[in-house]
Order: C-alpha cells, then structure tokens, then sequence
C-alpha cells in the first residue's frame, strides 16, 4: 500500500533493483520481460524462466532519495542498491531469486 515501510530483507522479494532513469518505463521493461521473457531486463528475463507466480501477483516497491545533485543521486541510487542486495544476501546466504549480478 502507499507509504507502508517494506522490510528490504523479506524472504519473499525476488528482485532489489536500481535506476536512474524514470521508473515506471523501467518497470515497464521488467514487466514486459517478466511476461514474454523478451524485454531488455534482465531481472524480469530470469524472472520469466524461473518464476511459477504470474506478474500479476507482484508488489512493488519504490524510494526515491532527495539528493537534489543529479551525478551525487545517481551514484547514491547505485550504491543504496548494492547495499540492499549485500544485506538481503548476508542474511539468507544467496541473491535474491532475480538477482544473478
């Protein structure tokens, strides 16, 4: 729901991704790949072979940080990405499920 927390380390994501460009094209991209397994998006490209669920049944989740310097953010959303990933692997001992990088 908007404005709920999400707990980051939840056994249940299957994919901590990142972007710099706007969201809803690159959750496009990730959706149209988690179909047809065709889409330039990696994430949704493994999600389509593995994945039993339908897209349908997916929660998404998005932060944006207020760092108003454009290079400052981008580098900031990488790294916040990074730290997700090493976090959720710390505690469960592998990537999550999309997540081959």
């Amino acid at each position: 729901m908007p404005g709920e927390s999400v707990d980051t380390l939840d056994s249940r994501i299957v994919y901590i991704g990142e972007t710099c460009r706007e969201l809803d094209r690159r959750w496009r991209y990730f959706e149209q790949a988690a179909r047809d397994g065709k889409a330039r998006h990696s994430g949704g490209r493994t999600f389509h072979s593995i994945c039993e669920r339908p897209v349908s049944q997916l929660l998404v989740s998005a932060w944006t940080p207020a760092v108003p310097d454009v290079i400052l953010r981008n580098a900031y959303i990488r790294y916040v990405e990074r730290k997700l990933i090493l976090e959720w692997v710390k505690k469960h001992d592998e990537r999550p499920l999309c997540n081959r990088e």
